[in-house]
């Protein structure tokens, strides 16, 4: 308790107590003489002289004892006259921490990831709960591993405020899932003050300005005054408000509580449009935001929490604190093996109990007499102690307390550039003194305002320290033991797990806390515990994007623990970004930028549109075209048409600095880059109009690129986690680094935990959390799940190890659900052909395998393929197909199988990959029997030259290539347009746009500040698999969509009708820069059929500024005065 010497009540902690025969007579005559402190408890140095106590020592012969003082910490009981105190037992909390990666997750996109690190349950098991704005959601245990670390993955949680927890109390964390802030609300504060109405009761008066979508808001309001301090959320008041033409509302509500305080508000014509508003009112600081008060005397210190800051301990410094003053004891220095204090009174038998919370250790040093100015040093063993001090003063109980720490032995450092270029490789080099194997967590996120709160071991460190130094006092003792009244003592009682009953999601009132909202979401790259003995060098890809990132890293040991921290920026001599939608149609106003970083100055940026100059804006102003710029950084706009556009910089010599193209489709069309591989058979040749193509000598940077293509999706069904486990260890396999093999490692883990929470209780899966079960998508997920089981795959890979038993019997347990074998008597499918071939070495099998694709091979088109029924499950069953063929010792098999691969190869899309999941497995498989089929000898022709092709690997690209032995396999890259509008199967779909209040007709007019809504009728019903794709001009924005990606993306659940809100939030604009109208459209389509779909992309919507829409006249004469007069 900070401040000075004071002499007051303190508050009684819950005891045991037992009383001997007599004893309660005994204390209740002792009086003053026996006082219970918060750590001692003190017989005065008159006790012996009372006259009961001074008969029983008589009667007894024993002389008069002196004063004495006895510790209420320890593990026995603590023996006074007549009465026996349990002590408290020093709690072992050991150095353990849960932490999370950052503390805002985008809702229903981010999976949360904590951190365990608890190294006295090494090799055990762990019991985490969690809790959802104070409703328990139940307990999960989890295993720790060797070093003490554990890892507790969770994903699909709503929007809300949770907290993890170790089930004993020793440590927890809190986090938030939020959605992206849609400003369907917002208000400005006029006014706002408090009024005191007597009786210490207190009103928030306010006067606000409310705009909804650009316009004011009018109508009836409800407003919620919530007390953000109170965990959940809690509302204080409320009262419905009308706001005027203006969008004004006054009034004044009741407020109590410590805040921050937080005004809730919503339309009650329109529930949609609502918003959260910070009352801008002083509060004190929220305890766990506030420093941990350390020293409450003298010169007062409280710990700051600093991270990584050089001169940290634990990653805390000391600073001041207000308060403080005279007291019986100064802290004169703090030492690395102790603490010096200097007596400031005349003490008599004084103690010091020095308590190692992380250990559960007690040492008790005494001194029977310290006279003013005197010295005395405390050892110090452990990181941290808590040290209680108690004495007679004067012959006066007085105790205090403080707070000491120790630097530990070992040490931890980073080491990162202060720059990297875009798009590189971050080098992170970790080093430390610690001669073992040590466990260090390390995470990579974009920079933000600095976190005050502390993570890792240090965050439960804090809080625990907290709770158990919360009642100490500084202070003469003077509460009698007498009055003290018999409890059980629980130490942990705040740590317990929230009880549902206290939910307020079970209130009367239906009123449920807002789920939180956030404009902007911090960026994680990186978030691993790795192995640190000696020196380690961690290599991370960053975004191809201007940006700032903070490195943040602890060194887990059991006896301390050790933080560090760098940053590094993202940047670039020149930087140069093209934005703008991918496509467009003609006559819309759309507007595009250009984003210029550059150190050169001045400089120059010109455009062209295949090959027209196009005119560029710095802030409305029109640049002339030799025009020169100071600025550093530029924002330039454009009008975006369809076409190839190219930006040159230059300097002030019309040097060129960089240059960028950038390609933008025609309306309902796509240009995309796409990336191939030719597979070449010896006699094969590529002519230079064929190329430039890209020689390739290894396989495995393909593999990987397609692997992480797959493992790096959205969370998903049964199937799509199966690919994610399937690919994730082709990943690994393929990885470039230990950092990158980690990587992959984690969404290996990632993919296995969800399909545990989707096993069926007799085999197979769900399709879906809470969703029924669809076989088909299950059988494919066990046959996903069996391919690791594939000779020379996983079950070879040290990495991988030891989770190929737990994915094969995963597997085999699933697969009783759907009755298959993994090698069935008679094959069905190519992919049932390529297992046997693979696991059966018998002779007859693997030619029966061979026949069973042999079989269902055509020719179409020129391509040899096995053609299904649907586009996806024929380039799947050809892949497979293709692997079988390539692994026989026949040449008639290879150079077939080499056909169906030239033919799967033309098909890769943007990233090299096909079409989803199910064809992405297959590709993997085939890519990784390619790689044992490459001829390490293999020789080609190029320029009329004969080479080895391992010497022209290393060459940038080939005009022409013939190939002379081989096999052999080349890049080639193209850029090519599609429609979006194709589809052989086209799904039935109605659509309508309407108002939600008032007509109900399709409207194609609105006014700004309106709001719609799309529906979109399937009478068919939607399938599994089906996504609808919304692509929408900036002047509408639909509230149920996430991010500002292009197009929204939505995943139906089974359905006839889809029900979308739609904001009109500006004008809408031509090419001629007036209102006018833009194109919208929308496009569905399935992930697992290719040719199944619907799209409109002929709709049109204009947007006027509000209140000033004009109206359409069928009448041609009315239409003509328009023209003339507007």
């Amino acid at each position: 308790m900070a401040g000075g010497l004071r002499k007051g009540k303190s508050t009684l902690r819950f005891w045991d107590m037992k009383y001997v025969k007599g004893g309660r007579e005994v204390i209740q005559s002792l009086g003053q003489e026996a006082i219970l402190g918060q750590n001692f408890a003190f017989l005065g140095p008159n006790w012996g002289d009372t006259p009961l106590v001074a008969s029983i020592l008589q009667a007894a012969g024993a002389r008069r004892p002196p004063a004495a003082l006895f510790p209420l910490w320890g593990d026995g009981w603590c023996e006074l006259p007549g009465v026996s105190l349990r002590q408290r037992p020093v709690p072992s909390w050991g150095a353990t921490g849960i932490w999370c990666e950052k503390q805002q997750y985008r809702a229903g996109l981010d999976a949360v990831k904590a951190v365990v690190f608890a190294p006295q349950r090494a090799g055990k098991m762990l019991e985490v709960a969690l809790s959802h704005d104070g409703l328990a959601m139940g307990n999960q245990p989890i295993p720790i591993d060797e070093v003490g670390v554990g890892y507790v993955m969770l994903q699909g949680l709503p929007p809300g405020r949770f907290q993890l927890a170790l089930a004993d109390g020793s440590a927890s964390t809190s986090f938030q899932v939020a959605i992206e802030r849609t400003e369907t609300l917002s208000g400005t504060w006029i006014q706002q003050y408090l009024r005191d109405t007597g009786m210490g009761r207190m009103v928030f008066v306010f006067v606000l300005k409310l705009e909804s979508f650009g316009a004011p808001l009018r109508g009836d309001v409800g407003v919620n005054l919530l007390d953000g301090g109170q965990h959940p959320i809690s509302p204080v008041s409320g009262e419905v408000f009308r706001a005027d033409g203006g969008g004004r509302i006054a009034g004044e509500l009741p407020i109590a509580g410590e805040g921050p305080f937080l005004l809730e508000i919503r339309s009650l014509t329109d529930e949609l449009r609502h918003c959260v508003l910070p009352i801008p009112l002083e509060h004190e600081d929220l305890e766990d935001d506030a420093p941990l008060l350390s020293e409450p005397f003298g010169r007062a210190k409280s710990w700051s929490w600093v991270g990584g800051a050089p001169d940290a301990i634990l990653g805390f410094s000391t600073q001041d604190h207000e308060g403080g003053g005279h007291a019986p004891f100064l802290i004169e220095e703090h030492r690395q093996d102790g603490v010096v204090l200097q007596s400031q009174a005349v003490f008599s038998e004084v103690n010091a109990m020095i308590m190692d919370p992380l250990r559960g250790s007690l040492v008790i040093h005494r001194q029977a007499e310290l006279a003013p100015e005197a010295l005395w040093t405390l050892p110090l063993n452990g990181p941290v102690s808590v040290v209680a001090l108690g004495g007679f003063v004067n012959g006066r109980p007085w105790e205090g307390w403080f707070l000491a720490a120790t630097k530990p032995n070992h040490s931890l450092s980073l080491s990162v550039p202060e720059m990297v270029e875009p798009g590189e490789e971050v080098e992170i080099k970790l080093s430390s003194n610690v001669e073992r194997e040590t466990p260090v967590y390390i995470v990579v996120r974009e920079q933000g305002e600095e976190d005050p709160e502390p993570w890792g071991p240090s965050q439960s460190l804090k809080q625990n320290l907290r709770a158990m130094t919360k009642d100490f006092q500084l202070a003469f003792a003077d509460d009698p033991l007498g009055a003290a009244q018999p409890k059980p003592f629980h130490f942990h009682d705040d740590k317990a797990p929230v009880d549902s009953s206290a939910s307020l999601e079970e209130r009367a009132d239906g009123w449920r806390p807002p789920p939180p909202s956030l404009d902007e979401f911090s960026q994680v790259l990186y978030n691993e515990v790795v192995r640190l003995k000696g020196v380690e060098t961690l290599r991370i890809s960053v975004p191809a994007e201007i940006a700032s990132y903070e490195v943040d890293a602890v060194l887990l040991e059991e006896d301390g623990w050790v933080y560090a921290k760098e940053h590094f920026d993202v940047t670039s001599g020149c930087f140069l970004e093209i934005l703008s939608p991918s496509f467009v149609h003609a006559d819309d106003g759309m507007l595009g930028k250009i984003v210029l970083l550059v150190e050169t100055l001045p400089c120059r940026v010109s455009c062209w549109l295949d090959g027209t100059p196009v005119e560029l804006y710095d802030n409305g102003r029109k640049l002339a075209f030799d025009e020169f710029l100071e600025e550093r950084v530029l924002e330039l706009s454009f009008s975006v048409m369809p076409g190839h556009y190219v930006v040159k910089v230059f300097d002030r010599d019309e040097q060129e600095i960089d240059t960028l193209e950038h390609w933008v489709g025609g309306w309902g069309e796509r240009t995309e880059q796409h990336h191939t591989l030719c597979w070449l058979e010896t006699g094969a040749q590529l002519s230079d109009e064929q190329g430039p193509f890209v020689p390739l000598g290894r396989l495995e940077p393909w593999i990987r690129q397609v692997a992480r293509h797959v493992a790096l999706m959205p969370p998903g069904n049964c199937e799509q986690e199966a690919a994610r486990v399937r690919a994730s260890m082709a990943w690994v396999e393929c990885a470039q680094s230990r950092e990158d093999a980690e990587k992959g490692m984690h969404f290996l883990r990632l993919g296995l935990e969800r399909l545990e929470a989707l096993m069926l209780p007799r085999g197979g899966f769900r399709y879906l959390p809470g969703a029924d079960h669809l076989p088909t998508f299950g059988m494919d997920a066990v046959r996903h799940l069996w391919e690791v089981a594939l000779p020379g795959r996983a079950d070879s890979h040290q990495a991988l190890a030891m989770w190929f038993r737990d994915v094969v019997h995963m597997a085999d347990e699933a697969s009783k659900g759907y009755q298959l074998n993994k090698l069935p008597a008679r094959m069905l499918s190519c992919r049932d052909a390529f297992r046997v071939f693979c696991l059966e070495d018998i002779s007859s099998r693997q030619k029966e395998a061979l026949w069973e694709c042999e079989k269902r091979l055509s020719e179409q088109s020129g391509q040899l393929m096995v053609w299904g029924e649907h586009v996806v499950e024929s380039r799947q069953e050809s892949c497979y197909a293709a692997a079988t063929l390539l692994l026989s010792d026949d040449v008639e098999h290879q150079e077939k199988g080499g056909r169906v691969v030239s033919a799967i190869f033309s098909q890769l899309g943007t990233e090299g990959q096909l079409y989803t999941t199910t064809d992405n497995v297959a590709l993997l498989a085939l890519l990784q029997v390619c790689v044992s089929r490459l001829h390490p000898e293999a020789t080609v022709r190029s320029d009329g030259e004969d080479s080895p092709w391992r010497e022209l690997v290393f060459m940038p690209f080939l005009d022409n290539v013939e190939v002379l032995q081989g096999p052999i396999c080349v890049a080639t890259s193209q850029r090519v347009t599609r429609s979006l509008e194709r589809f052989s199967e086209r799904i039935p779909c109605q659509l309508s746009l309407h108002r939600v209040v008032g007509e109900r007709e399709w409207v194609d007019e609105v006014n700004v500040g309106e709001r719609l809504q799309l529906t979109i009728e399937l009478p068919s019903g939607s399938q599994p698999g089906d996504l609808l794709e919304l692509y929408l001009p900036h002047a509408l924005t639909c509230l149920d969509a996430a991010g500002d990606d292009e197009p929204h993306v939505f995943v139906l659940q089974p359905c006839e009708r889809i029900q979308l809100p739609i904001a009109v939030t500006e004008t809408t604009v031509g090419v001629d820069g007036d209102v006018g109208p833009q194109h919208w459209g929308i496009r569905l389509r399935n992930l697992y059929r290719e040719e199944r779909g619907f799209a409109s992309f002929r709709h049109t919507i204009t947007v006027w500024p509000h209140g000033h829409r004009k109206r359409r006249w069928n009448d041609p004469l009315k239409q003509g005065w328009r023209k003339i007069f507007g």
